[in-house]
Parts: structure tokens; sequence; C-alpha cells
């Protein structure tokens, strides 16, 4: 070990000073090195992951690659997989009875490709010329950072630490989950879950929010019995009606067991069991279950604590350990001039990998004209992203996926009398032939919803669109392009659909929710 640091240091010493040094491998950071290593930027990257409570680590790529978008859709798609599988008999096919995913397969498969991706990026930063490091990096100046493993700077070991000079500096280091302190002992997180060994059983998911939503969903179609529950609302920064559909769905289709505004106040491991009690928010009424594995998803912390930022005068929202950024009409900068922010460590920035990424490619091209010296007002404009009128899609079993504001939003923003809704709500051609009943002998078939959100005022410009249904996020990709180019609903109303499908529903749309009339279609 010594030996290696001895090398680094030379190494890093031959190099001089790094045009940039980025810390954190994940969505954001890689997209602004390879970006950079393409505009002759000299890089530096640091990669470090603390292990979770449960022990689990990974490879390059952040959150996204290892513990998020990439696992998550695969095991989204093996549970779609069980649910078409079920809905085959009117098609012409005999069901599987397998009643539960092999889980054992399904894990080993979705590392062994997670692993084929940790691979590609190191190879990717090799051929790009740039330095790779699998190591804790900390401030130790506005210059300079001091780097090593975390148990080198427990030590104090100086001989153990190096310095990495830099002109600029990106913080990339992205979130990790919150804990639930009552419940923390015995729960896991979505750090754990795409690579537990065991079969998650019988399971409690705790929260609100979108990973909350899409674990539950994941888990009820892969087999489990799953109980969901939060403190308050579910998705409350989302359209509330496609909201509340999906918790129909949730309950009606799926079976799953949803407790209403309730926290676990206390959690104890009896057996091979995990007994959890909870408390409602609202009339302090307890009650307590059994379960196999307990899923705390009750939101992230952005993964700053070991930045020492307080050495270079970099302030976080004490709520969360986002960077307070925004500086000189720059959403990355910092006060500090020379260090930037990208991706789930700003603060008031969306936890989006698309996001981080398409922030990271245009502050390279941002910091390469900085370097350079010489550049046009419009040219240091151009890499400036605005965050808004982003497409976006929840992986729920039910997808939902939207570009722009919500209905509640557009209300708050305009008026609820300068807003208009167009909206209608159908049984999609591949759930025409279902033949699976409720206990009341009604067809379980599943209905796509879409919305269309103007602006009355603005010659009826659409502010948000809004889809629940199968494949949401490709029907939303190209929607999102018309959106950020101003689309108005008589753009809309003029397109030829492609049919049958659900996403030509948005050119058909001429029911207004202010007239109160039927907005169910029948019929193709």
């Amino acid at each position: 070990m010594i030996r290696y640091a001895r090398r680094m240091q030379k190494f890093c010493k031959a190099a001089g000073v790094f045009d940039v040094a980025v810390i954190g491998g994940g969505s954001g950071g890689l997209a602004f090195a390879l970006e950079g290593a393409k505009l002759g930027l000299k890089i530096a990257v640091f990669d470090y992951v603390t292990p979770s409570s449960q022990g689990s680590i990974w490879g390059l790529g952040g959150t996204c690659v290892n513990v998020g978008c990439i696992p998550k859709k695969l095991m989204h798609h093996s549970a779609l997989l069980k649910e078409n599988n079920e809905g085959s008999t009117p098609y012409g096919w005999t069901p599987s009875e397998q009643e539960q995913v092999n889980w054992d397969v399904l894990v080993e498969n979705v590392q062994n490709h997670i692993k084929g991706l940790n691979y590609g990026y190191k190879g990717n930063l090799q051929k790009s010329g740039i330095l790779y490091l699998n190591e804790l990096a900390t401030f130790k100046d506005n210059h300079t950072l001091l780097y090593g493993k975390l148990d080198d700077f427990k030590s104090k070991d100086e001989n153990k630490l190096r310095e990495l000079k830099f002109k600029y500096c990106v913080i990339s280091t992205g979130g990790r989950p919150t804990k639930l302190q009552s419940i923390e002992k015995h729960a896991i997180t979505s750090d754990d879950i795409f690579s537990q060994q065991k079969p998650p059983g019988k399971t409690l998911v705790v929260g609100g929010g979108y990973i909350a939503l899409e674990c539950a969903g994941m888990l009820k179609g892969l087999g489990y019995d799953v109980t969901l529950m939060t403190r308050g609302k579910y998705l409350r920064e989302f359209d509330q009606d496609v909201v509340k559909m999906i918790l129909d769905h949730y309950q009606k289709y799926l079976r799953v067991n949803i407790v209403p505004e309730s926290l676990p106040f206390h959690s104890e491991q009896k057996d091979d069991k995990i007994l959890v009690k909870w408390r409602s928010t609202v009339n302090s009424q307890e009650d307590g279950g059994a379960f196999d594995t307990v899923l705390m998803a009750i939101g992230r912390q952005a993964n700053t604590q070991m930045l020492n930022l307080d050495k270079v005068g970099i302030k976080v929202n004490p709520n969360n350990n986002k960077i307070f950024a925004n500086y000189n009409g720059e959403a990355e900068r910092t006060e500090v001039d020379n260090i930037f922010a990208i991706g789930d460590v700003l603060n008031g920035i969306p936890e989006l990998t698309p996001v981080a990424s398409k922030s990271g490619q245009l502050l390279a091209k941002r910091i390469q004209l900085l370097i350079k010296g010489s550049y046009s007002k419009q040219e240091y404009e151009n890499t400036k992203l605005e965050y808004n009128d982003y497409p976006t899609t929840v992986f729920t079993p039910l997808e939902y996926s939207f570009v722009g504001l919500s209905e509640e939003q557009a209300k708050q923003k305009f008026g609820e009398h300068d807003i208009e809704i167009y909206h209608s709500k159908f049984v999609p051609l591949e759930e025409q032939l279902c033949d699976k009943l409720d206990e009341n002998y009604e067809l379980m078939q599943r209905k796509v919803y879409v919305k269309a959100i103007c602006h009355v005022s603005d010659n009826n410009k659409v502010v948000g669109l809004h889809y629940l249904g199968p494949n949401a996020g490709e029907v939303m990709q190209g929607f999102g392009v018309a959106v950020k180019l101003g689309m108005k609903l008589s753009d809309l109303q003029r397109t030829v659909g492609i049919h049958p499908t659900n996403a030509e529903e948005f050119v058909l749309l001429k029911v207004t929710k202010s007239s109160g009339a039927d907005f169910e279609k029948h019929g193709c």
C-alpha cells in the first residue's frame, strides 16, 4: 500500500496541476470527465463508496448504475414479464405456475450486468487519458485535495495521504438514503435491496416517494407480499390525479397493503422475523406486523459530510447536506469561484440521472472556456442547463411519465382560472382481451390516463403533459422535445396519431376537466 501511495504521489507530481479534479464517479461526474477529456482538459476522477449499514459497496458508475435506475429497471422488467405471463391465457398461451421469481438467478444476472458496466466505465476513463482513483478525496484548500483510503484519514497518517492540485473542482458525490432511527437496526435501503442474497419475502416498505413506490411495486410484481406506508402524502410533488390512480392500482389490482398516514416507532428481531410497530400520524392509533424484510425509502441526503467543505467556505443545507450554489447566475457554481457542483448534491436541483449527465457535459464546455480565457457571452450562456421542462418516469407497475408542471403547480403559477386541463382515460388495446375478474366479478383491466395542462392566456401553451400506462418513458421522451420547444394545444391537435397506440390519445384530446364531461373512452 505504501509503495502504491508513493507511486501515485510521483505520478501526480509529474502530472503537475490538473485542470479539473472531479470528486464522484457517478452519472454527472463521468459525463463531465469524458466530455472534458474530449475538449483537451487534464482530469482526475475520485470515486469512493462508503459501505451501507448492511455492508453493501459497489463499483464505478454511481447510484444509477449500481443501486438505482439500472437494477431497478431490470427487476421492474422481470415483474412485468410475470404480469404478462399471468394474463396470457386469452391470447392463446398457457401461463407458467411459478408464483415467485427465482431471486438468486435474478440478482446474479443483474449484478453481473452491473459489473460489466463498472468495467466499461473504467475502460472509457483509461482510453480518454483520465486519471481514475478509487480513493476518498477531501478538500485541503480551494486548489488542493487530500486523498487516500478511509482508514488513512481516520489514522491521520500523513505518509499514506496524498495531495492533488487542481485549477477547478467539480463535486458530484451524489446522495445516500436517509435512515429512520426507530427501525434502522433491522432495516435495509435501496443501497442493499438489489444485491440482497436472500429473497426479500414479506416486505414492509416505508416511504412515500418514487423510490418507495417503485420498490413496493417491483417486489409485489416479483411475487412477494408487500405492505407500504408513509407518514403523509404519496408522491406529494407529483400530479395528484395520477397519484390517486397509481395507489388505486396498487390496492385493487396488485393487492398491495397500504397503511394510511403512519410511521414506525419500534422494531425488533424475533427468530427469523422482524417485528415492527407503527403509529398513525392522524390519531396516534398503534398497530404492527411481522416481516422478513423492512425497506427504508424515506428520502436521500447529499453525500457531502466527508468533503471538508467548511475548510473552503462552501455552505450546505443542514436539512439534507446539499450544497448551496447558484452564484454568479450559474446553478452549478458554489460561493468558491473555482469549485462547482452537479447532480444530486446541489440544493434545489432535481435528483435525476439525465439532469446530472447533461449538466456535467455542459459544465465541461464552460470550464474549458474559462481555462481558454476568450469567449463570447453567447458562447458562455450556451453552456448553462435550463433546469425546467425535463421529462421523467416513475417505474411503478403501471408506469407514470410526465414533462413540465403538475396540475397543482400550474394552478399555483398561473392561477386556477388561467389553465385548462384536457384529459382522457381508456382501456388500452392490449388489455381488451383480459378475462381476470375481481371479487365483484368485474374485469380487472388496467386503464391508461393522459393529461395535457394548458396555459390559456399564452395561446394554450402546453405547460405539462402526463401519462399513466405501459411504456411510459418511451411515450414521453419525444413529447419532452415538443414541450421544450413551446408546443401549443393546437400543435397537438393538428398532429396525426399512430394507430393503434396509447400515445396517440394525446393528439385526440378534446374533453376538458372544467366541463365536467365524462373523460373515459369506450371503443377503439
